[in-house]
């Protein structure tokens, strides 16, 4: 159950970005849902 919470942690840190920028996007959007409520 925390997989997602650290996968997400890790591209805030800036440690997948490089590997998998489509990670990257699909968790700015997720983020970006979260914050738009």
């Amino acid at each position: 159950m925390l997989l997602p919470v650290f996968i997400i942690s890790m591209i805030c840190l800036g440690g997948v970005k490089a590997e998998d920028p489509e990670i990257d996007i699909s968790a700015i959007k997720y983020t970006n849902d979260l914050e738009n409520g």
